[in-house]
């Protein structure tokens, strides 16, 4: 099962560009069988850029959640992530949209 997620194009460019693994949300999914994230670059992009599959989704406290995905957070602090980090999202590749072509590249 897939979902869409909106995510600033500078953070959808970093989760392909593979510098960030984990994509943060305050709230998790109500479907436990989400396997697929389709990324909606926002604006100024405004478009499906590519998809990728859920490796893992943790659940703990913000702090906790930082130890464990720092170093590939893809952001410079906890601090400029949202106060009440809840989850995670660790993903894996399964394909980049062509930004001209909208065709699967990947």
């Amino acid at each position: 099962m897939k979902v869409l997620l909106s995510i600033k194009p500078e953070y959808a460019e970093k989760i392909f560009s593979g510098e960030k693994k984990y994509e943060f949300r305050k709230i998790g999914f109500k479907n436990r069988f989400i396997r697929t994230v389709v990324v909606y670059a926002t604006m100024p992009v405004g478009k499906i850029i590519g998809e990728f599959g859920i490796k893992q989704i943790l659940k703990d406290n913000p702090e906790q959640i930082w130890q464990k995905t720092k170093k590939y957070s893809g952001i410079k602090d906890l601090l400029t992530q949202r106060k009440n980090l809840k989850i995670s999202l660790h993903h894996n590749h399964l394909g980049i949209y062509s930004k001209r072509t909208k065709e699967k590249i990947t």
